[in-house]
């Protein structure tokens, strides 16, 4: 018998014009929605704030990077560029979540407040219905090793060598940059790595110093080592692009009891072939897909 996956809104795109925002938020919420993923940046006071970018644009002209400001200067330069719209601080986006029955999947794309994160969750008495998800192996084994319990989630690219590491690397940062210009959305650097995602060694320096870079890891086949066992031992999954997914690595982690999540979902046609690879999750970009999953 095929399981049916869960269905997760991704950055609550669709339900309003500015992913993951406060009306978007109230609009999934009257859907009953099941589950939101949703990211977290740090600010200049060390606090959290839900964007997936380390800037965030203010009209057509001014971009600010979040790791600049307080969450206060962010919360006040976004009211006035944007009076129908407010950037949610990690706190309160968990305070208008709790009332309803739905999962959450954060997604850390900074390091080093990890401890900060774990507990807000458990003040809004939320940790039993959160996934915490990572590009950075040292978050995820971090956040394991505060609460063993909590269901984690790797991203990373399956590579088949180096040679396939650097083939996927370049028009990925080619694709990232033309989105940027598109979306015009300031340049920031992506670090890339290959197999290096077993690092055990919980960084000392201060996150401020690389805040404004990402760090997206390439891994052939699949994840080894104590991310894995921290993945197994908290029921959790790995996350991949509908692009990379193949018959052998959702194989292999059958094998290994990971459960599989896809992201990268934006129309019926790659849902429908994501879903042929039975995931045990999907992320998707529209409330309508949300809608159409539901007789697919």
């Amino acid at each position: 018998m095929t399981t049916v996956p869960l269905f997760i809104s991704h950055r609550l795109k669709g339900f309003d014009t500015h992913d993951a925002s406060a009306s978007g938020l109230a609009k999934a919420l009257k859907t009953e929605i099941n589950a939101i993923e949703i990211d977290i940046r740090i600010s200049k006071d060390n606090q959290l704030v839900i964007n997936h970018d380390a800037h965030f644009t203010l009209g057509n002209t001014k971009n600010i990077l979040l790791a600049n400001y307080t969450l206060p200067e962010i919360l006040s330069l976004c009211s006035e560029t944007y009076p129908d719209y407010s950037i949610l601080a990690f706190s309160e986006f968990l305070e208008r979540i709790k009332p309803s029955k739905a999962q959450v999947f954060i997604d850390i794309k900074e390091y080093g407040q990890e401890e900060m994160i774990l507990q807000t969750l458990k003040d809004c008495d939320l940790l039993e219905r959160s996934t915490i998800v990572s590009w950075l192996p040292e978050t995820v084994l971090k956040c394991h090793s505060l609460n063993p319990a909590i269901p984690l989630c790797f991203s990373y690219y399956p590579a088949l060598s180096m040679l396939h590491y650097f083939l996927q690397k370049f028009p990925l940062s080619i694709a990232n940059s033309i989105s940027r210009l598109k979306d015009k959305r300031p340049y920031f650097k992506t670090n890339y790595f290959y197999n290096s995602c077993a690092r055990t060694d919980f960084p000392t320096y201060d996150s401020m110093d690389y805040r404004g870079t990402d760090h997206e890891h390439f891994v052939k086949g699949t994840i080894s080592g104590p991310l894995l066992e921290a993945i197994v031992s908290s029921h959790g999954y790995i996350c991949i692009h509908r692009a990379a997914c193949t018959s052998g690595i959702f194989r292999a982690y059958k094998e290994l009891k990971v459960k599989c999540m896809v992201y990268g979902i934006k129309d019926e046609d790659e849902l429908r072939n994501a879903l042929a690879f039975h995931p045990d999750a999907v992320l998707v970009d529209s409330p309508a897909l949300l809608d159409a999953a539901k007789s697919i």
